[in-house]
């Protein structure tokens, strides 16, 4: 008689947090453990634990990516080892929604210095949601989970007063995360505010104009810099003043003076630094 090669069941199915695609809904990673004498795997899934209505063999692997899944509809998943001797009894069962996915934003950009409602529209999204954003100077408060489809949240940009550090400019993760800990991201961009490079506050006859003045002010703390703002700040300047920060990366540096030369010799017309919004006697 043949000797029958033995299954050993994984103990436990999980779902994969991350590793996936973060902007694609429809989607459930799925990883479990391995069987020791397993050759393969078959993942089998539907909307009630216990009734699977659909299943596939998974290969060799420990871990899968479920497609075509209908959003915000609670899918249960198990898994069986395979090998030679047969099947082995199913694995503990995971119960989830897809993958939360951020298909649209009420803004995708907002300047510093700037406060409004942030209307997030796509699937997926579960009570107990996180809104984060990988920006400590972009505040996401009073978040809601609207719907399965919907949330909202009160969205500050730092810098609205002096003294305070800026927002960093540029494209940030916006990531919906479920209690299950699987994400879905969008970027979200942060952009300069231009009315903050007039950093000589002193000379009044120049307050709405860039000039040499401003380049004078702005040099005495070049290469100044900050801790946490900046990692790779080795030894904080206590000199440091976020007001001088343009771009919010914890460094008062070449940057900040190339922002402040964009808009050289000009005066401020509301939006902008332009020559021509200057009075005769600054032009």
């Amino acid at each position: 008689m043949c000797k029958r090669t033995k299954i050993l069941i994984m103990a436990v199915l999980a779902l994969l947090a991350s590793g996936l695609p973060t902007a694609q809904a429809g989607v459930i990673g799925l990883s479990w453990n391995p069987s020791a004498t397993a050759t393969g795997y078959q993942v089998y899934y539907g909307i009630e634990p216990g009734v699977w209505t659909n299943s596939f063999p998974a290969g060799g692997t420990t871990q899968a990516l479920v497609n075509g899944l209908t959003d915000c509809v609670t899918w249960y998943f198990a898994v069986s080892a395979t090998n030679i001797a047969g099947e082995s009894p199913l694995s503990s069962i995971v119960g989830t929604l897809p993958r939360p996915d951020i298909n649209a934003a009420s803004h995708d950009a907002a300047m510093q210095g700037s406060i409004f409602t942030l209307e997030l529209s796509g699937a997926n999204f579960e009570q107990g949601a996180l809104l984060t954003i990988d920006n400590p100077g972009v505040i996401l408060e009073s978040v809601n989970i609207d719907s399965c489809n919907g949330i909202s949240a009160l969205a500050t940009v730092e810098a609205l007063l002096p003294g305070v550090r800026p927002a960093q400019v540029g494209a940030f993760a916006l990531k919906v995360t479920n209690p299950n800990g699987v994400h879905g991201a969008r970027d979200f961009e942060v952009l300069i505010d231009p009315s903050r490079f007039n950093v000589n506050t002193v000379t009044a006859s120049t307050q709405d104009r860039l000039d040499g003045l401003d380049l004078v002010w702005l040099s005495q703390l070049i290469d100044t810099c900050t801790q946490p703002a900046s990692p790779s700040c080795g030894s904080p300047d206590p000199r440091y003043n976020p007001d001088y920060d343009f771009d919010g990366d914890g460094w008062v540096d070449g940057d900040d003076l190339a922002y402040l030369a964009s808009g050289w010799a000009g005066c401020w017309d509301g939006s902008g630094w332009s020559e021509v919004a200057c009075p005769e006697n600054l032009r």
